[in-house]
C-alpha cells in the first residue's frame, strides 16, 4: 500500500499536524506528504489544484515502477 497525502496550508478544517501524524502512522514505505501554498480545504478548487493533481500522478506513477 502507498500513500500520498497533500495538505493545503491555509485548510481552516484540517490542521497541518493532522497530515503529520498520518503521515508518521501511515504503515507504507513508499509515502509522500506535499504542503501546498496559496489553497485552503478544498484543494482542487484551490489555485494549486494543477500542482495537486500533477504530484499525484507523479507519485502514482512512481508506484508502479
Amino acid at each position: 500500500m502507498s500513500g500520498f497525502i497533500a495538505q493545503a496550508l491555509q485548510d481552516d478544517t484540517v490542521r497541518k499536524s493532522s497530515a503529520e501524524y498520518i503521515y508518521q502512522n501511515l504503515a507504507s514505505e513508499k509515502k509522500e506528504i506535499v504542503y501546498y501554498d496559496k489553497s485552503g480545504h478544498l484543494i482542487l478548487w484551490s489555485k494549486a489544484s494543477k500542482q495537486v493533481i500533477d504530484d499525484v500522478r507523479v507519485f502514482l506513477q512512481s508506484c508502479n515502477q
